[in-house]
């Protein structure tokens, strides 16, 4: 398939992509945004990465940090490895195709300091297009709840864990963290415009083994509608221009 070169964060990040369908979304950037690396943090893992939107954002903006990209889909990663080179990143990135579900007995021993994930959302079919639809589409026999569990067990003790979903499946995505000793849970609500009644996304980051209580955070609004004479516009809001430097 073709592939193009696109931009993240303005100018700053190069990520290559196949020309037509699935693309990087406005999920990875959020989701790298709200990723807090402590200076003890070194190994970073980002599970199901795609092209690698999510991780090469974060590398972006932090220095001496080795982080590693898995997925299941090998088109996606090799498109990752070209951006890597393409953002002179090949010191700090291990690309690896590693199925979560059934983990290789190498990967299975290693631990992380901070697990990063944007696993997919939807049940059933999302696109006649198969990578779309892998990328998108949760796995009957590994739930939100595995995918959790799994993610989990990739930390170290206190490691750092986030992840980006549908604001619907928050008692799903707290409860399964507490199975797997986490604790610390802070919520951050995505809200796609002002006005939105409810958030459609939420960002949850989390320790493992930790009692701290859980914290809800204000929200985060993606756009605001504009009044221009007859016509309304929508554009982002400040706190998002932040987010995508734009």
């Amino acid at each position: 398939m073709d592939k193009v070169l696109n931009s993240l964060l303005g100018e700053k990040v190069k990520i290559w992509q196949n020309s037509k369908g699935w693309k990087v979304s406005q999920d990875a950037v959020i989701l790298s945004h709200f990723v807090e690396l402590r200076s003890k943090d070194k190994e970073i893992l980002d599970i199901g990465c795609g092209n690698g939107g999510a991780t090469l954002c974060l590398a972006s903006r932090v220095n001496n940090k080795n982080f590693t990209s898995i997925d299941i889909q090998e088109s996606q990663l090799n498109l990752l490895k070209l951006s890597i080179e393409e953002n002179n990143f090949e010191n700090n990135f291990s690309v690896i195709k590693e199925d979560l579900s059934k983990q290789s007995s190498d990967f299975k021993k290693k631990l992380f300091d901070t697990v990063m994930t944007n696993p997919p959302y939807y049940l059933g079919e999302t696109s006649p297009d198969n990578g779309r639809s892998i990328a998108h589409t949760e796995n009957k026999e590994f739930p939100l709840e595995k995918w959790i569990s799994a993610s989990m067990k990739k930390l170290k003790s206190n490691g750092s864990f986030y992840i980006i979903h549908q604001a619907e499946r928050l008692d799903t995505i707290i409860q399964s963290i507490k199975n797997e000793q986490g604790g610390a849970i802070e919520v951050f609500p995505i809200f796609s415009k002002i006005g939105d009644d409810f958030a459609k996304r939420i960002v949850i980051k989390a320790q493992k083994v930790s009692k701290t209580p859980t914290k809800l955070h204000k929200p985060l609004y993606i756009y605001k509608t504009s009044e221009v004479g007859d016509k309304s516009t929508e554009d982002y809001t400040e706190d998002a221009k932040k987010i995508f430097n734009v």
